[in-house]
């Protein structure tokens, strides 16, 4: 049965109307996956941009760290905890700040055994007991060491840290006021926790357990690191991005440590508000 003449020109436009949309449609899904693999792509070319910048940028650090080593870090970050800065070859700065970290608690134990890994989560466990989800995460650290530095350590991460090893309530607290007594007029020493600890008449065995809690020379720092540079040339620099890691350094001029053993750890860091530090005044190294 043939169509009628005038029927046929409608049925054609209405096939060439399903074509365009077939096409269309067709179009739309390979745009969508060529958009999808740029994208994909991209994030490739960020990551690997951020991590050898990153590494870069660690490298360096740990270079001019490794040359302070002539002074005890400890004598460095306490006369100004803003050590230096770098130059890089695109004008931004990098200004490197230091901390003490080793007051903070070792919240990954799985490198430990045996009673130090019982003593080290018996001190998570009341840490975690006394403080506030929103505080704990600043009182602790992913790596180094299981002592905490005695000097600096939060009281409530201190209390923690010696009621892991004593039982009885009255020596956890007489000890823990001791200590924060003997550091608000003087500098800790390796005696000052030895005579604290002889005022309780404690066994040599929970004196032991308490010395491998316990230091007086921390050797885990902190590192920051603020990269600034100015939107124009001449222009004043804003805060453009921000590291953080920890650091094994010495602390004393004989305890030197090798090149490529310094950073544990050394991760970007999230910046909540945009803004540049104060300027430090001081001549970048380049």
């Amino acid at each position: 049965m043939k169509r009628p003449a005038s029927m046929r020109p409608a049925f054609a436009l209405a096939m060439a109307m399903i074509v365009m949309v077939v096409v269309g449609a067709l179009t739309g899904v390979l745009l969508e996956r060529q958009s999808v693999q740029t994208l994909a792509v991209r994030r490739q070319m960020d990551q690997y941009q951020e991590h050898h910048g990153k590494k870069g940028l660690s490298e360096v650090i740990e270079a001019y760290l490794l040359a302070l080593q002539t002074t005890p870090i400890s004598q460095l970050v306490s006369q100004d905890p803003h050590l230096f800065d770098i130059e890089l070859a695109d004008g931004a700065v990098a200004e490197i700040r230091v901390r003490n970290a080793q007051g903070r608690m070792l919240s990954d134990l799985s490198d430990l055994s045996g009673p130090r890994r019982e003593r080290g989560e018996r001190a998570l466990a009341i840490l975690r007991r006394e403080v506030e989800d929103d505080e704990l995460s600043s009182l602790l650290r992913p790596s180094g060491p299981l002592e905490i530095d005695a000097q600096s350590a939060d009281p409530r991460v201190l209390r923690a840290v010696i009621a892991s090893v004593l039982s009885a309530e009255d020596e956890v607290e007489t000890l823990t006021a001791d200590l924060l007594r003997m550091r608000e007029e003087r500098e800790l020493t390796r005696a000052d926790l030895g005579r604290a600890m002889t005022g309780l008449n404690l066994d040599n065995e929970l004196r032991q357990d308490l010395t491998e809690m316990l230091t007086v020379q921390p050797s885990i720092w902190s590192v920051r690191v603020d990269l600034t540079a100015p939107d124009v040339v001449g222009g004043p620099r804003r805060l453009i991005a921000a590291y953080e890691g920890l650091a094994q350094l010495a602390t004393r001029r004989s305890s030197r440590v090798g090149r490529g053993n310094l950073f544990l750890s050394f991760e970007p860091i999230r910046l909540d508000t945009e803004g540049s530090p104060p300027a430090s005044g001081r001549e970048p190294a380049r």
